[in-house]
């Protein structure tokens, strides 16, 4: 089992269980449910717009360039990483020593590959 499988899991069970939890312990009209229809009467745009790109993501039917989750992810993992290689360099060190052991890539490479054009 991969570990993405395992998150599936996990994931699942965590929303099984928490939605399990909120619907026996809300107050009457309080359901997630009831939530999600006072939603769609009140922004029915915005909530059909969310649902449609979460399914959309997970279906894999955006390409990769225009879906926001993947964008929102790939974004985070280049920002950790920029500044991870920064923070691991002590000040200190000569210059000599701080150079890298993999060939440095040209500028910008370690962002995702949304500017190429769409097929």
């Amino acid at each position: 089992m991969r570990p993405s499988d395992k998150a599936w899991i996990a994931l699942g069970v965590a929303l099984v269980a928490g939605v399990g939890a909120w619907d026996a312990l809300c107050p009457r009209g309080e359901t997630l449910s009831d939530a999600s229809r006072r939603y769609t009467q009140t922004h029915p745009l915005l909530t059909y717009g969310v649902i449609g790109t979460v399914v959309g993501h997970l279906a894999g039917w955006l390409h990769p360039a225009v879906d926001p989750i993947h964008l929102t992810g790939a974004g985070i993992r280049w920002i950790t990483r920029r500044f991870h290689r920064r923070s691991t360099r002590p000040a200190c060190t000569p210059v000599r020593e701080r150079r890298r052991s993999r060939p440095r890539r040209w500028p910008g490479s370690g962002w995702p590959a949304i500017w190429t054009p769409l097929p």
